[in-house]
């Protein structure tokens, strides 16, 4: 029963994003099959996440390896707390990576609040693990907040790339459905300064994201490149294999670029 319910509510939420997204758009929804596969999974994904966050509770642990063949990775959740990244972390962790996860102070914290943490935690990592310098990787307002630590806190010394995931740069129409989503409303010029940011970043967005609306807001801009995934929805992201190997290139520096 409860799973059929946790389904249901995910479903319908993905569905008035949807509404919204084609509301913008000027559009009809579509039944396609195309679209439903992409809705089908978007609920799926939102409803696994929903699942995993009661699980993450206390502070997340430092890494303790020694050695490091690349800077560490530093992963900033959006409005979830860490249990949203675990699939990524262990996607990056296979492939000899050292990640953290750090998780957002509060269901109402600012950006600003947000940065502040992640310039403690980078401070601490970067310590214990002797680098100067860490790889950061964003989902939705996560991608903001490590955009505010390298525009304000001097995040640029200690950053060497910043890769996004669904990351409203100018703000989107569906922050009223958001707790704490004063800051991500549509062409807020709070956010204005945060682009580009000054370190090398590359964002991975969707043109049919039902969470950032209009998608535009999530596309490459001033600077940002870019790497558009065709019929991923926004939680999808964080479950996506493809997305998953996009954001591996990009911390390469290899990312295929196509906007």
């Amino acid at each position: 029963m409860l799973p059929a319910l946790l389904m249901l509510g995910s479903a319908l939420y993905v569905y008035r994003g949807y509404v919204v997204l084609a509301a913008a758009r000027g559009e009809r929804l579509q039944l396609s099959a195309r679209h439903v596969a992409t809705f089908t999974r978007e609920s799926a994904a939102r409803a696994v996440l929903t699942l995993l966050t009661p699980l993450a509770v206390g502070r997340a642990r430092l890494p303790s390896e020694p050695t490091l063949s690349s800077p560490p990775v530093i992963l900033v959740p959006g409005g979830w707390n860490r249990s949203s990244m675990w699939f990524l972390r262990a996607f990056l962790r296979r492939r000899g990576r050292v990640v953290m996860i750090v998780d957002r102070q509060g269901r109402d914290s600012s950006l600003a609040e947000d940065a502040m943490a992640l310039k403690e935690v980078t401070t601490e990592i970067c310590a214990r693990m002797g680098t100067r310098r860490v790889d950061l990787v964003g989902f939705d307002r996560g991608g903001l907040v490590a955009a505010w630590y390298a525009k304000h806190l001097g995040g640029a010394e200690t950053t060497r790339r910043l890769v996004c995931l669904g990351t409203p740069w100018r703000g989107t129409r569906t922050s009223v459905f958001r707790a704490g989503g004063a800051e991500l409303r549509w062409d807020n010029p709070v956010l204005d300064p945060l682009v580009p940011p000054p370190i090398p970043t590359v964002c991975i967005w969707s043109p049919d994201d039902p969470e950032v609306v209009p998608t535009v807001s999530s596309a490459p801009t001033h600077g940002i490149d870019g790497v558009c995934l065709d019929g991923a929805g926004h939680y999808e992201l964080l479950l996506s294999a493809r997305a998953f190997r996009a954001v591996e290139a990009a911390l390469r520096g290899a990312a295929e670029v196509r906007t």
